[in-house]
Formats: structure tokens, sequence, C-alpha cells
């Protein structure tokens, strides 16, 4: 059974999640930045947004020095990973 397109983004949502929450933070999603690619089970994209330190009060979390580009790179058979990166 194939995956829904919506089923796709939410498993890279996921791997974003999981991304932040490994580096002690969330990731507010503010934009899509190209460089996608459709697997099977998954729709890539590099974003940009909020990479807010968890516990960040909701008034100060879109603040500038948080702003971060999320990257995705394709590592081979080890998958998919992502860096959040400044431009």
């Amino acid at each position: 059974m194939s995956l829904t397109f919506e089923e796709k983004i939410n498993n890279f949502t996921d791997m974003l999640n999981a991304a932040a929450s490994k580096l002690g933070c969330v990731f507010i999603q503010d934009s899509g930045e190209g460089h996608d690619l459709e697997t099977v089970d998954m729709y890539l994209e590099d974003v940009s947004g909020w990479l807010v330190p968890k516990g960040t009060p909701e008034e100060e979390a879109r603040r500038d020095e948080f702003y971060r580009f999320a990257e995705w790179k394709d590592n081979g058979p080890e998958g998919f990973s992502i860096e959040f990166v400044i431009h």
C-alpha cells in the first residue's frame, strides 16, 4: 500500500521534529525553500523557520536569533538527515 502525499509530508515533519529534539529544541516551520525530493515514504524539502530551545516562552520563540534553515541530506544507506544552518 502506498502512502498518501500528506503521510509523506508528515513523515518528513516527524524527522524534522526528531532532529530538533536531539538538539534540545523545537522547530517552528515558516516556509519551504525548495530542494524537493519525493520517495516512497517521504516528501523532503529544505524549510526555514525557528529552531527554539525547549521551554522558551511562546512570545519569544519567533526572534531573529532563532531563525534557521533546515536542510536535508541524503546519507545513502544510512538514510536522510537534517542540518540546521544560518544563511
